[in-house]
């Protein structure tokens, strides 16, 4: 089962998108209690379904794609579906894609490792003590991946590329501390000789 963050990074579909997807009952949702508070998870039928959406299908009627997406919930393993004597979705590109994209999740998450004894649980790449969500905030902010391995050698290039993965899969909670290669303004700097009054010889005589 997966989460919305998790659909995403598969689908690439926004957040967004995928939850109005849920909130509409164009997709069934499987619903788990974690610590009290409800969750709500999506197969990998429902995935399929969503790279369906990317690829088009979003533009139909809600009506014709709920059609659709049970018939994929029926048969996940049908290789298209028919509609009339025209219209032929290909459901087995959209199942491919997923599995690529479920291959670049997984590959993410046994990259990390997380443990109370390393930096309080932070999730840090296996094997060392550099912090995924930092490394992603990297890639984002433009860092080229040559810098990064030469400031943090125990990381690897895959692992690099794989952050962003993880990090949107996993989104860390809360706002999200300045970086100090973020953006700042430029402050500018100017020198100028100061000539002592009169006044000023005059009282320290």
């Amino acid at each position: 089962m997966y989460s919305a963050s998790q659909a995403s990074v598969v689908t690439g579909l926004p957040v967004k998108t995928i939850q109005k997807a849920i909130d509409t009952r164009a997709l069934p949702v499987h619903i788990s209690v974690e610590s009290g508070s409800r969750r709500r998870y999506l197969s990998v039928a429902d995935l399929i379904c969503l790279e369906l959406e990317s690829r088009g299908l979003d533009r139909l009627p809600l009506a014709f794609r709920r059609s659709v997406f049970n018939e994929v919930l029926q048969q996940p393993r049908a290789k298209s579906i028919q509609r009339g004597e025209s219209v032929v979705i290909n459901v087995e590109i959209a199942r491919k894609s997923v599995g690529a994209g479920l291959f670049r999740l997984r590959r993410a998450q046994q990259m990390v490792i997380s443990n109370p004894e390393i930096l309080g649980g932070t999730p840090v790449f296996r094997g060392t003590r550099v912090p995924v969500h930092l490394i992603a905030s990297m890639v984002e902010a433009g860092v080229p991946v040559p810098e990064i391995l030469e400031s943090y050698p125990t990381i690897t290039k895959e692992q690099v590329e794989l952050s962003t993965v993880y990090a949107k899969a996993y989104p860390k909670l809360g706002r999200p501390p300045v970086q100090p290669w973020g953006e700042k303004d430029v402050v500018k700097r100017t020198r100028r000789r100061v000539t002592p009054s009169a006044k000023a010889y005059a009282a320290a005589d």
